[in-house]
């Protein structure tokens, strides 16, 4: 099993993503400056794949689609993604 941590501050979101069944961090990273002009997510898996990228975010929400994106991202990203019923 997989769990996304995140840790919430006022203008930051720190995230793990751990492998429960082996006890590992599977990547982590930062979003920094949410709300604020110069914001930026930062990413390391364990494979040692790194990925930092300037992009506003108005909000935590913002920050939270980041995350997923770049968690799930084709090249760098260490989960899959697979939508076969999406409701909003």
């Amino acid at each position: 099993m997989k769990i996304l941590v995140i840790n919430a501050g006022s203008s930051s979101l720190k995230y793990q993503l751990i492998d429960l069944d082996h006890s590992s961090v599977i990547a982590k990273g930062i979003c920094e400056r949410i709300g604020i002009p110069g914001s930026m997510i930062s990413y390391k898996s364990a494979k040692g794949d790194k990925y930092e990228k300037q992009q506003d975010m108005k909000n935590h929400e913002d920050a939270i689609a980041m995350v997923l994106e770049v968690l799930a991202d084709p090249e760098i990203g260490v989960i899959t993604v697979s939508y076969t019923h999406l409701t909003l």
